[in-house]
Parts: C-alpha cells; sequence; structure tokens
C-alpha cells in the first residue's frame, strides 16, 4: 500500500502535508486515505484504521476506502475484520476487481 508520494517524500512529510491539508478545510476522504498509507508504511497500524475508518466517515460510498481498510485488517493479522470491509466494497461497487 507504500504510495509513490510517501516512498517520494517520506512518510512523516505526506502526513504533515495531508494533516495542513484537513486543517486548512479539506473535507474529501483522500487525505486521511494517505495518512493511512503513510502510517502503514511506519507500522502504525491503529492510527492507519483511525484515518481509514475517518474516511469512509467523510465518503461512506467510497469503495477504495472499505478496501483498503480491509487490506489494513488483513496486514495487521486480522482476517475477521477484513472480510467486513471487503463485503462492503463489494455492495458499494460490485465490480470493484480487488475486494
Amino acid at each position: 500500500m507504500a504510495s509513490a508520494w510517501a516512498r517520494t517524500c517520506g512518510s512523516d512529510a505526506v502526513v504533515a502535508a495531508c494533516e495542513r491539508a484537513i486543517r486548512a478545510g479539506a473535507r474529501t476522504g483522500w487525505e486521511r486515505s494517505q495518512i493511512a498509507r503513510a502510517r502503514l508504511q511506519q507500522g502504525r497500524v491503529a492510527e492507519a484504521v483511525a484515518a481509514l475508518r475517518d474516511a469512509r466517515r467523510i465518503e461512506p460510498t467510497n469503495a477504495q476506502y472499505a478496501y483498503q481498510l480491509g487490506l489494513v485488517f488483513l496486514a495487521s493479522g486480522d482476517p475477521a475484520a477484513a472480510v467486513p470491509e471487503f463485503t462492503s466494497a463489494l455492495v458499494l461497487d460490485p465490480g470493484h476487481d480487488a475486494a
């Protein structure tokens, strides 16, 4: 799940930039999903989960955020928590190839 942005700029820089955007009024889940990717790359799973849950709250119909949350749960060794997220991704987007 590591993004090219995080690899180029560093995870801390990604988080800082996204947090600035959120404080400035960003109202999409994208910034939160980027924070989640960076936190997962750092091994900070609980923070990745929190960021993706926030993204899902902001954009509840975005199947990608449900899918990403499922991936985080799988990566953290919790497949039971991943299944409902993958299911939600498929309900929101029946054509979601990865879910």
